[in-house]
């Protein structure tokens, strides 16, 4: 009997992490040089931005990502597990406003970014599920 109300108290305690969606965005490209030629096999610098409003508004997050490109310049991270510069990926008030994700690279790995672009975050799955899961539907 002791041992099911042990197993019963660490159930709950435990069970609130398993409906909450995982802290924090994949991002994958592809790291090119100015002539469009795969960077293969080395370690770059990605900055990672979240912008309120526009692609020229006020950050709101930011953080950078030390990765290395594969042999096809690909590479993968997740927003939020960067080492933040601004605020905090935990903060992002993402039910305020429209959001930004700004890319920058640095092809050296050091500190000297070139800017490549901003595009507006749209929905994701899990969003599309936490539309419905208050009001008794299943989603699926």
């Amino acid at each position: 009997m002791r041992i099911i109300l042990v197993l019963c108290l660490v159930g709950a305690l435990v069970s609130p992490g398993w409906g909450q969606s995982p802290p924090g965005i994949n991002y994958q490209g592809v790291a090119r040089d100015a002539e469009g030629k795969a960077l293969a096999s080395r370690d770059i610098s990605v900055p990672i931005s979240i912008l309120k409003e526009s692609a020229n508004g006020d950050t709101e997050f930011a953080e950078v990502h030390a990765v290395r490109t594969n042999s096809f310049g690909l590479f993968t991270l997740v927003i939020g597990q960067g080492t933040a510069t601004t605020g905090s990926f935990q903060f992002v008030s993402w039910a305020m406003g429209n959001k930004w994700l700004q890319i920058e690279l640095d092809p050296a790995g050091g500190n000297s970014f070139q800017l490549l672009g901003s595009q507006q975050l749209m929905s994701v799955p899990y969003a599309f599920y936490a539309t419905y899961s208050g009001n008794g539907l299943t989603a699926g």
